[in-house]
């Protein structure tokens, strides 16, 4: 028979990249620290070799939010670094003798409070100055600086140092310290909990200054009668790898109301492979060149094009790779990560609603014809293994399950179809219908906000790399560029991202709560030149009233419920 002492135990499961789980179990009464030795003392064996993935440290923790008593996800957090200062201590005074960066540190952690919840937000402490090349000056800067100086920062090791290093750029003065000479165990582990931490930091901040962005008019489109085309040929390649080059001209592109009204035009491919074209009309209390205004950001001066003096070296990684794989069922098939699914053209894309999938147009268009994949395109959804798979079978699986499902309708902008020659990133996105309605959990599109009204300023998308086969990536970053129609941004990727949605944490009035909600498509690569010189990024066409307006029509069959919240 089960006692009430047994029914009030706490119980915590640690998920592994290889699928084994550890299981903790407390009782109310149990203090913090007991808590965190626990953990520690029990933690699984060989977890060095498998490292825990950054899902799965984040499911052990938010599942600290259950905790009875006067145990709380703070205390867990602060007990879980707090065991390592010793040997963190002891790592930086080490690396006096490399002359590296030096601080003698130990974390805290301060609560922020809001109407909405109660969030944790690490915090640093330097008890001492950055050392300098001897440690006895260091040692004197040490005892002349006595006063505390808190600031939000974080202490970053491993090879995602200079990935959260941009991550962190930018929050409230953020510093980061990169600390050497860590186990492999430690350094893994706190990396992951700074994972948590920056992904909760821009939330809570958020939380307490609700953003005020202008309100958006989202015009009304009309289409005119479908008209008939001739058959697709299916002749095109994909080509994933989508790179294209952009001077100032081109990002401070203004087109008339004519030009946007026909590429706004769209061209729809049937499963049979007839195709229609339908012109659109739009409806707006504000002229389109209004529209193109509101989203016309400054951005530093731009000077005339001038050719490139060096060999332009594509790439679309960026110092230390910061992708994360997302593996193991409990976190695959959890919302958002269960919104990303795979184009049989080799792309990605991002659920929209429950039938209709949102990608990049060259994914099945190179805007002359359409590839040949498009010919039987097909939609995979990562599934969980049958239940009547046997043990050697899952433990052979290396690669996620994928149910496919055949696509009823495409649906093309006509920006996008101007010829292989005139292809632009402004329009390089398409909409997906399926013969069938799936039943997984679906973002809802927004209209892109300034970055200054996203949460932490960022981005995030999931995709399915071309150089991780099987595997769904996850990756964040900062915006670091805005023009009218596209995102830029160094979020690390390689072809098979392309056609991810890209999401951010927008302010819903409605709901007076930050939603996660699809902002842009990720296209590809951009050189960007300026100033006479070239710079690079990682590319998102962004969602703009127009082309939500487009979208939302192509969706919903019914443009009065077009309308942003």
């Amino acid at each position: 028979m089960t006692t009430q002492r047994e029914l009030d135990m706490v119980h915590l499961r640690l998920i592994l990249v290889s699928g084994k789980t550890q299981d903790f179990t407390f009782s109310p009464n149990d203090s913090a620290t007991d808590i965190a030795k626990h953990v520690f003392e029990n933690w699984p064996a060989g977890w060095e070799e498998e490292r825990v993935s950054s899902p799965s440290i984040l499911r052990l923790i938010f599942q600290g939010r259950f905790l009875h008593g006067n145990v709380t996800l703070g205390d867990l957090l602060l007990l879980l670094l707090l065991l390592l200062q010793d040997d963190l201590l002891s790592a930086v005074h080490m690396t006096q003798k490399a002359t590296a960066i030096c601080v003698s540190t130990y974390f805290v952690l301060k609560q922020w409070r809001s109407r909405v919840q109660t969030c944790w937000v690490a915090q640093i402490l330097r008890l001492t100055p950055p050392c300098s090349s001897s440690s006895s000056s260091s040692a004197e800067s040490s005892n002349e600086e006595k006063t505390l100086v808190t600031r939000p920062a974080a202490c970053v090791c491993g090879r995602q140092t200079f990935a959260l290093l941009r991550m962190l750029q930018g929050e409230m003065g953020t510093v980061v310290f990169p600390i050497t000479m860590m186990t492999p165990r430690e350094s893994s582990l706190l990396t992951h909990l700074l994972l948590l931490l920056q992904l909760l930091l821009p939330l809570t901040l958020s939380f307490l200054h609700p953003p005020h962005p202008p309100q958006v008019h989202v015009p009304t489109l009309v289409p005119r009668t479908p008209t008939p085309l001739t058959r697709s040929r299916f002749s095109a390649q994909a080509h994933l790898d989508f790179t294209t080059h952009c001077n100032s001209s081109c990002f401070h592109r203004g087109e008339q109301d004519e030009e946007l009204t026909d590429k706004l035009a769209f061209e729809t491919l049937y499963a049979d492979g007839s195709r229609t074209l339908t012109a659109v009309d739009v409806e707006s209390e504000d002229d389109l060149e209004g529209d193109v205004r509101l989203f016309a950001y400054s951005s530093p001066s731009r000077g005339a094009r001038v050719k490139p003096r060096h060999k332009r070296v594509r790439r679309q990684i960026y110092g230390a790779d910061g992708r994360f794989n997302i593996q193991g069922d409990n976190f695959l098939l959890d919302y958002p990560f269960s919104t990303a699914v795979r184009i049989s053209t080799g792309c990605t894309g991002v659920l929209v609603s429950q039938q209709h999938i949102l990608t990049a147009a060259h994914c099945v268009h190179d805007g002359k014809d359409y590839v040949k994949g498009a010919r039987k395109l097909r939609v995979g959804f990562l599934i969980p293994p049958s239940i009547n798979s046997t043990k050697e079978d899952l433990n052979s699986a290396k690669k996620p399950l994928v149910r496919w499902v055949r696509v009823k309708r495409t649906r093309v902008p006509k920006g996008w179809i101007q010829g292989p020659q005139e292809v632009s990133m402004d329009f390089d996105y398409a909409l997906l219908e399926l013969r069938w309605p799936h039943r997984r959990p679906f973002m809802r599109l927004s209209v892109a906000p300034s970055s200054d009204d996203l949460a932490g300023k960022r981005i995030h998308f999931s995709g399915f790399d071309s150089d991780r086969p099987g595997e769904l990536v996850y990756r964040f970053c900062p915006v670091e560029e805005e023009s009218s129609d596209l995102i830029y941004q160094h979020c690390d990727a390689r072809p098979g991202a392309s056609g991810s949605g890209v999401y951010g944490r927008v302010w819903d009035n409605s709901l007076e709560r930050w939603e996660r909600k699809v902002i842009g498509i990720f296209s590809g690569h951009q050189w960007l030149e300026i100033d006479g010189e070239n710079r690079d990024y990682n590319v998102a066409v962004r969602i703009t009233p127009l082309k939500f307006a487009q979208i939302c029509y192509w969706v919903h069959g019914n443009r009065l419920d077009c309308v942003q919240d």
